[in-house]
């Protein structure tokens, strides 16, 4: 059994990248590591004959360069991987274990070292809230060579998990220790820009549900001082309602790949 592992990246930081390639290259059952990147003759690749580069092309998307690695891979499993995470050296193999006794997708759902959340569950179906995500999921790769993406860069692994489901196939989720950098570098304003922009794409988000969604976070931001006698949270929900209304209304400036300053 091999496993081929998708690395889509933007604007990643070159020391963590390179990193995240080096510890990549330990894992058992690796075939080729697939590197799609508008710029990858930038960065130092040990062993190169087991990578593949791939020029993703100019105002491109995330979920067509997804699209891009999938079409190039040769090898029974993928496996979806963040350019800004460090992966411990057993973790494909652990996904690879879970993948033989439950079948489907597994998810190993990213926990920051030190961080006690845990998480082990199945999906079925999508219910109201519920996504999969691709940052560390392995997939059999018949199951998802006939994916085809719309434009987007936010929201597709909404779309993958939706094309899984609909083929009456489950998506396992379990906590894996890893070490990522993307949450600090990277502000919650435009986070949750491109995450608003991305939903409108794929999801479809009506004005109405954004303007609800908008008056929420600012009774949150009012209502937390008197109860708690803290404003953090207050300016934290304040973000949040004003890049969803950017997110929503400005939804082509912020659609386009996640930058790392």
């Amino acid at each position: 059994m091999k496993i081929d592992i998708i690395l889509c990246v933007s604007n990643p930081i070159q020391e963590i990248f390179e990193k995240c390639v080096s510890q990549l290259l330990k894992q058992a059952y690796l075939n080729k590591i697939i590197i799609i990147h508008p710029f990858f003759d930038r960065f130092f690749y040990p062993q190169e004959e087991k990578i593949i580069k791939i020029r993703e092309p100019k105002r491109s998307c995330l979920a067509y360069a997804r699209y891009l690695g999938i079409q190039k891979s040769t090898a029974e499993y993928i496996c979806f991987v963040d350019g800004d995470v460090i992966l411990h050296k057993n973790h494909l193999k652990q996904l690879l274990e879970k993948q033989q006794t439950k079948g489907g997708v597994i998810e190993g759902v990213l926990t920051i070292l030190d961080d006690r959340k845990n998480v082990n569950y199945t999906m079925k179906e999508l219910k109201p809230g519920e996504r999969g995500f691709t940052h560390n999921t392995l997939i059999f790769r018949e199951y998802i060579r006939n994916w085809k993406p719309i434009f987007t860069c936010a929201w597709e692994d909404y779309l993958i998990t939706q094309f899984i489901l609909n083929q009456n196939l489950s998506w396992v989720r379990f906590s894996q220790e890893c070490k990522s950098y993307h949450i600090k570098d990277y502000g919650i304003f435009k986070r949750n820009a491109w995450g608003t922009a991305g939903e409108r794409m794929v999801k479809k988000l009506t004005k109405r549900t954004i303007i609800f969604r908008t008056i929420n976070y600012f009774k949150r931001a009012l209502i937390h001082p008197f109860l708690f006698q803290d404003v953090s949270y207050t300016k934290f929900n304040i973000k949040l309602a004003i890049s969803s209304l950017f997110g929503y209304f400005s939804y082509n400036k912020y659609i386009y790949l996640k930058k790392v300053k």
